[in-house]
């Protein structure tokens, strides 16, 4: 995938951390990188709603803040960069973009959003757990958190790649025979790129991954991250899976 460098992503934002706050204040690091935020409202400087933002049967901007990065994702492109507070400025440089072909209202999404987050903005956060942006505009964006994988289950997770293959399976008893179940294996990984060779049969994968849908017939390799729930035992532990993305994903012929 194309990759292309922008001049500045963001110069500074407003916004709202979860939990009590005291109004006004500027959130840290620590609580921004604690949860996804997801775009609820969005108003200019004449209090009116920004709608190219808000795209019918598209999920809303989101907000990643992680190990000193920024992500906006759920526009045509994905675009990141490293950020730094400044009291309560919210600075970022070295941004980068992907450069995909966008369809009309797509681009009006994403050229908004960097318009109403690239120009001066400062940071404030709401006692209500909102993430409120507001730039020399007037323009306001307000997000809603929801905290990350590694939030809800207090650790950083095991990275894993995952091959799912395109058809589901039976699963194991005591599972009714009517229930199916993915088929999965793991392959190994060399700085993100996954090897070949062989890395085994498939076998039953029992439960879900979070954020991933099969589709029959198609193959995916997913990275993923694996976190124990808190609680299960050491001898028995129960697993959550979250995907980070698919790397490779192909239609499969049978």
């Amino acid at each position: 995938m194309k990759i292309v460098r922008i001049a500045s992503l963001l110069l500074g934002l407003a916004i709202a951390l979860p939990g009590p706050a005291r109004a006004g204040a500027t959130p840290d690091p620590t609580r921004l990188e604690a949860s996804f935020w997801h775009l609820a409202k969005a108003t200019d400087g004449h209090g009116r709603r920004i709608d190219a933002l808000f795209l019918p049967g598209r999920p809303p901007l989101r907000l990643h803040f992680a190990q000193g990065y920024m992500n906006m994702s759920n526009l045509c492109n994905v675009s990141s960069g490293r950020y730094r507070l400044q009291g309560d400025q919210l600075i970022i440089e070295d941004g980068i973009q992907t450069a995909m072909g966008c369809r009309e209202a797509l681009l009006d999404q994403e050229s908004r959003a960097h318009a109403a987050i690239a120009s001066r903005t400062t940071l404030t956060q709401a006692d209500d757990g909102t993430l409120h942006m507001r730039n020399a505009s007037g323009d306001v964006l307000v997000f809603t958190p929801e905290p990350t994988p590694e939030t809800r289950y207090g650790s950083p997770g095991e990275v894993l790649y995952l091959d799912v293959a395109p058809r589901t399976g039976p699963c194991p008893p005591p599972a009714s025979k009517d229930t199916r179940c993915l088929q999965v294996r793991q392959v190994r990984d060399d700085d993100h790129r996954v090897l070949p060779g062989a890395p085994g049969a498939y076998a039953p994968f029992q439960g879900a991954i979070e954020g991933f849908t099969h589709q029959p017939g198609m193959r995916s390799v997913l990275r993923v991250k694996r976190f124990r729930i808190p609680g299960s035992r050491a001898d028995g532990a129960a697993w959550a899976y979250v995907s980070q993305g698919a790397i490779r994903t192909e239609a499969v012929e049978e």
